[in-house]
């Protein structure tokens, strides 16, 4: 059974060109098995985003390892999740290549040729543990642990995370920051916007709900922002949570609100490109995807005051307190109306293209360690 899985598991997909970034000496194999339970939402963006840096420089000397379509049951895939990764240490036991998990999972075994990468996004669940189940955070946090003392390499996705990590286990043997990349597929500004506001200034709010989103905040601080500016709207993208309609029934602003749910991507960024502003009140990020996606678009940001938002954001945004019921509504009204674009500081940080040259390049050193 264990010997059938890359076959039916894996889609294998070897770099474009071998022309572009080229491995020293290993094979890369990139794991894409988390996606077995999760097929929305920042972590698998930043995977597919990797990807596509990888193939926009032309990268040569990888591999990728998709789950298969044909399982669909919930529970099997959620396992499957952990026995696939966990094979591949298995598979290149004795094989001279480097294994990428981008998402947090690995289990490196004792003696093995092959090195693993690991791609860790956050900690959340330490910060807020009522917002996870009591099996996950168990998962994650033996995950971290063994990550810490046996993964070859560690990305971070922010030096705030990177920082968040090292407090609360220990410094990786190796690691550094990338940023994530950001991919601006059917971002064409003549894309025609067929959903939201036609006629009204909007502010956006997309994102996979989870509950530090803080869509209770957010909502406060709109009422402050529609009272200093009547003819706002407020637009919502992504799942809706559970509460919400409750929740808007306390919002004095309530009229003047949308949630639109999924959309195309192209719609999503369309969207974001009309947009007054974007605004995201969250109590906890690891780096905030759609913050970046709406600053390149030349919007002004409304963001909780977090320090990966400051270590981001600075020169596009407005931070507001998480501990301040006083939100200047005008305040914020005039900086969002008064803004002008500028391109924000981290914009070359996060072209796929570079972020593919600095993956490679961190994978390269990790490869070349054994020699150390």
């Amino acid at each position: 059974m264990l010997g059938s899985w890359p076959r039916c598991c894996a889609g294998s997909v070897s770099g474009p060109s071998d022309t572009g970034l080229i491995m020293t000496h290993r094979r890369i194999i990139i794991s894409m098995y988390f996606s077995y339970v999760a097929h929305s939402g920042g972590v698998i963006d930043v995977a597919r985003n990797v990807l596509a840096g990888l193939k926009a420089t032309n990268a040569s000397g990888y591999t990728v390892r998709e789950p298969s379509a044909r399982v669909t049951q919930h529970k099997i895939r959620t396992l499957l999740r952990f026995l696939a990764d966990s094979w591949l240490g298995l598979r290149y036991y004795f094989k001279p290549v480097v294994l990428l998990f981008p998402n947090y999972f690995c289990l490196p075994l004792p003696g093995a040729r092959c090195r693993t990468v690991v791609v860790v996004h956050d900690i959340m669940f330490k910060h807020y543990p009522a917002y996870v189940s009591p099996a996950k955070r168990l998962i994650l946090d033996v995950s971290y642990r063994i990550v810490q003392k046996r993964a070859d390499g560690v990305i971070f996705i922010s030096k705030d995370s990177e920082q968040d990590f090292i407090r609360t286990y220990g410094a990786p043997r190796r690691h550094t920051t990338i940023y994530n990349p950001v991919v601006f597929k059917g971002a064409s500004p003549n894309t025609v916007r067929t959903v939201g506001p036609q006629d009204k200034p909007y502010v956006i709010a997309n994102f996979h709900y989870y509950p530090h989103k803080n869509v209770e905040g957010l909502l406060v601080v709109f009422d402050r922002l529609h009272a200093a500016w009547p003819e706002l709207q407020l637009v919502f993208t992504g799942n809706c949570p559970p509460q919400f309609d409750e929740l808007i029934k306390n919002c004095k602003a309530r009229h003047a609100i949308q949630h639109l749910g999924f959309l195309p991507k192209n719609q999503v960024l369309a969207v974001v490109r009309d947009a007054a502003a974007f605004i995201s009140l969250s109590k906890f990020e690891g780096f905030n995807m759609s913050a970046a996606e709406a600053a390149l678009l030349g919007k002004p940001l409304i963001l909780s005051d977090l320090p990966v938002h400051r270590e981001l954001f600075t020169d596009c945004a407005r931070f507001v307190s998480l501990s301040d019921p006083n939100v200047d509504g005008s305040e914020l009204s005039r900086f969002v109306q008064a803004y002008t674009p500028v391109r924000p500081s981290f914009a070359d940080q996060v072209s796929p293209e570079q972020s593919a040259e600095r993956y490679i390049s961190f994978i390269n050193k990790v490869a070349d360690s054994d020699a150390s």
